[in-house]
């Protein structure tokens, strides 16, 4: 028989909700006895009127209470105003398992097998309950973000007065909702958060920085990040998926074979909403969404960019397996004398063959690999793969020819580029005078004055250096006296219509004699007809390169264009 509450009492009270009434009982003696003061109810309205009425330190709900589920349930039960932040814990089976991220989702606290001895029961409860009895205020806290574990859960009042505040610095904010699930009582490392947030730092340009962040944790299993600072979309994306891929990993009390289900839900103002219970709500629909699915995975509100951000995020993991397993290679594409047609120059250019999507465009990959990071070791690879190849070719027998290898503005701010040059031709035994630096125009007018420097350092090499693209960005003719470079390369765009388009013929005839009267040596890009190379003659134009001669080849057939010694 249920027994009444003992009212007046300052000890804490505890709703109990079973249709069992044999459990019922005897997990409300059991928990009495332990010194806690219990209200039984035995169906889903008594639980809610009981909510309002007694508002309980603690709610243990039997997840057969709503034929809708776990995650019906919690929005039944968060729909109670004077729930807002009460702990609850849900009572479920083994059949209920795969539902933990939805109804996480949607408020349930924590979670217990219905089996659990009325023991560790006790003991869970009171844990929770001292957890949220020392509930701190956030507001103006400064916590490092992995201190999870230090904070005790929080309501969702308290996340939408974390999301207010972080609003208040920058409006651009996204909200991530994180549910893990695997082992039941598995909590989401604090130390699985940090590392995510050091791997997007350091993965990130230097354009990217993030901005206030703040870590919340709402159950054992469950916790909202939300973070300013962060302008671009795509690293949201990359955010949330280092989230997910550092709390995915196995950790300690869980067996290697049994990696923890995370799924991520993100919401960003001002796309998603600008009032913190509307980014709030987005944030978990998305990651109920993507508890949905087996393994979990990241979910954005809106749906356009959910496809967007799946296909990107797809595209970064094979992009980083293809440099791990060695799935790049490089082509190169010959540079030749105009006059004799005869090869004097080779540009090394990366390919990447994808094994379910064919050939994927450099125009594609390289700006995901810049926005990721992935540039770096990219970039040191082919470099190295077009010294290797230089020397390769010069011990074949054929007449040494200048190999080009392009840098991209990521590559060249990191502030060691000059002794990863320097290094890389002595370790592989290449005369620098071989090697030609291609930069782009953009790139030499950030922070002149240290760009002017590293462009020094490389001469003092002896390696040469080429604009490429010329014409298409800043075109100073202030930095060409300024820096020391050897070559400038006529962007195709102005080389392709050069014979039919008066402007355009103005724009490369201009370059080549600018060029010329500063001594430096020119290659139109891009030639593809006879007739484009004979007016490139007439001009005075130094070397071509593009299809008329040869498109971008392997090395075994870029061999068969080089002359012998």
């Amino acid at each position: 028989m249920d027994k009444a509450a003992h009212d007046g009492s300052d000890r804490p009270l505890l709703l109990i909700a079973d249709a069992d009434s044999h459990k019922r009982g005897t997990l409300g003696d059991a928990l009495r006895s332990a010194g806690f003061r219990v209200e039984p109810v035995a169906d889903l309205a008594a639980c809610m009127n009981a909510l309002k009425r007694t508002r309980p330190d603690l709610v243990l709900v039997d997840a057969s209470l709503c034929e809708h589920g776990g995650a019906e349930l919690g929005r039944r039960l968060r729909s109670v105003s004077e729930a807002d932040t009460t702990p609850i814990i849900m009572l479920m089976g083994h059949e209920d398992i795969s539902a933990i991220a939805e109804a996480r989702a949607e408020g349930i606290s924590d979670f217990m097998d219905r089996t659990t001895h009325p023991m560790l029961v006790e003991h869970r409860v009171r844990s929770t309950i001292e957890s949220s009895a020392s509930l701190l205020s956030l507001d103006g806290d400064e916590r490092d973000p992995g201190c999870a574990s230090q904070r005790p859960f929080a309501g969702r009042r308290e996340l939408e007065r974390v999301i207010a505040q972080v609003m208040s610095f920058d409006e651009r904010v996204a909200v991530l909702c994180i549910a893990a699930s695997g082992k039941l009582g598995a909590a989401l490392e604090p130390d699985a958060l940090q590392r995510a947030l050091d791997r997007f730092s350091e993965e990130s340009p230097q354009e990217s920085p993030l901005g206030m962040v703040r870590v919340v944790p709402t159950s054992s299993e469950d916790v909202t990040i939300v973070v300013s600072g962060i302008g671009r979309l795509q690293d949201v994306g990359r955010l949330a998926a280092c989230v997910r891929d550092s709390a995915s990993d196995p950790h300690e009390g869980l067996p290697d074979d049994e990696p923890r289900s995370v799924a991520v839900g993100v919401s960003t103002a001002p796309d998603d909403g600008s009032v913190p219970a509307e980014l709030l709500n987005h944030a978990r629909e998305a990651v109920s969404a993507a508890a949905r699915h087996e393994g979990g995975c990241v979910r954005f509100h809106d749906e356009a960019l959910n496809r967007w951000s799946v296909a990107r995020l797809s595209l970064e993991q094979d992009l980083r397996s293809a440099i791990a397993n060695d799935e790049l290679v490089v082509h190169y594409q010959p540079k030749v004398d105009i006059e004799s047609l005869r090869v004097v120059g080779m540009e090394a250019l990366v390919r990447w063959e994808h094994t379910q999507l064919g050939m994927i465009s450099p125009n594609q990959f390289i700006p995901l690999a810049e926005e990721t990071g992935l540039i770096h070791p990219i970039g040191q690879w082919v470099l190295e793969t077009a010294c290797n190849q230089t020397k390769r070719w010069q011990e074949q027998g054929f007449a040494p020819v200048r190999m080009g290898v392009n840098l991209s503005p990521v590559q060249f701010r990191q502030p060691d580029l000059l002794e990863v040059v320097r290094r890389t031709l002595s370790e592989i035994g290449v005369d620098p005078r071989w090697l030609e630096l291609e930069l782009t125009e953009g790139m030499l007018m950030h922070e002149v004055q240290a760009t002017l420097d590293c462009l020094r350092g490389l001469k003092q090499l002896g390696v040469h250096l080429s604009i490429d693209d010329f014409g298409t960005g800043y075109s100073s003719l202030s930095y060409l006296k300024r820096f020391p470079i050897d070559t400038l390369k006529i962007d195709q765009s102005f080389v392709r219509d050069v014979t039919g388009n008066a402007d355009d013929a103005a724009i490369v005839t201009s370059i080549i004699l600018m060029g010329r009267g500063l001594k430096l040596n020119i290659i139109a890009e891009g030639v593809e007809t006879e007739s484009q190379l004979e007016l490139l003659r007439v001009l005075r134009c130094n070397e071509i390169q593009g299809y008329l001669i040869s498109p971008p080849v392997p090395a075994e057939q870029a061999a068969s264009l080089l002359t012998r010694s």
